[in-house]
């Protein structure tokens, strides 16, 4: 009995290990305001210690942030010091940019954080992806050392195939991916095939799906019921929203590491209680994938205003 009791917890400790493993904290709002159920906004500094020392202790594998994302690289360079070595940290290249900016945005953000090298360093937007500058600047970055990987954010399927239509490689695939937008699923045995490293982020849809179906606003009428269905669906399996819907993202195969910001400690804390729910979740996951839609005016924020 007793050493059933210890492999239990010693199988346990391995699930959670594999499980911040695959888990990395968005920064966004450690520097902005963000997201559309979000009234809080930006993160104190004192909040955001609490929070990378949590993430720390607890295993989390890394950190996504961005020059863009206001003060955020700079938050996390005065907060970690040395510590930052505890994480593998991903940040963006600013658009725009050509020529000697390219590796001075580099060196800044590497500044910032106060590290000697970033472990991956995305483009926004495709589109600065296809600019030979670009890609000069990215080969040069992993050559010289700055950089551990390289990758691209994306938004709609038809951007990934285009850069393979153009040859371009790249380490990370950053996409976004949720119980709504399942739409990247079809790409998974081709970005496996081709070693990319698939990064899924909007897992709670910038908070849209933790709203209350009879305050959402006009604009998310065509999605009423879906969100109502989805939040008795977690009731009635006895798991919190966050925890069905970030532990779905967990489960898919195709999917490497699961980006998830917070808007304070509470929200860590629930998000790292998550992975006792993925056995459960696994039994859901016919449910929760017949949530899929694909109206664009819903899965991607940029149409929402």
């Amino acid at each position: 009995m007793l050493e059933s009791f210890t492999l239990g917890r010693e199988q346990m400790k391995k699930n959670q290990q594999e499980w911040c493993g695959k888990f990395v904290l968005g920064t966004v709002q450690f520097g902005l305001d963000y997201g559309v159920s979000n009234p809080a906004g930006k993160i104190s500094t004192e909040e955001v210690a609490r929070i990378l020392k949590l993430a720390r202790d607890s295993g989390v594998s890394g950190l996504d942030t961005a020059a863009a994302y206001g003060s955020s690289e700079k938050v996390i360079g005065d907060c970690l010091g040395q510590g930052a070595a505890a994480f593998d940290i991903i940040s963006k290249l600013p658009g725009g940019l050509a020529g000697d900016a390219l590796m001075a945005a580099l060196d800044q953000s590497i500044e910032r954080l106060r590290i000697e090298r970033l472990d991956a360093y995305l483009v926004h937007a495709p589109a600065e992806m296809l600019k030979p500058d670009v890609q000069e600047f990215l080969a040069r970055s992993k050559a010289e050392g700055k950089v551990k990987k390289v990758g691209v954010s994306v938004y709609q399927t038809e951007e990934v195939e285009q850069l393979w239509e153009q040859g371009i490689d790249f380490d990370i695939l950053q996409i976004p991916f949720s119980v709504f937008d399942q739409r990247f699923a079809v790409l998974f045995d081709q970005l496996r095939a081709r070693k990319v490293e698939v990064h899924a982020r909007s897992v709670f849809l910038q908070g849209l799906l933790f709203m209350k179906p009879d305050e959402l606003p006009p604009h998310f009428a065509s999605v009423r019921e879906s969100i109502r269905e989805l939040h008795e669906l977690a009731e009635n399996s006895g798991l919190s929203l966050s925890s069905l819907l970030l532990s779905f993202a967990m489960a898919q195969q195709g999917i490497d590491r699961v980006l998830v910001g917070v808007s304070g400690l509470s929200d860590l804390q629930e998000n790292l209680e998550a992975f006792d729910d993925l056995e459960k979740v696994d039994k859901l996951l016919p449910k929760l994938e017949s949530l899929s839609i694909t109206d664009e005016n819903i899965v991607l924020p940029t149409n929402w205003s």
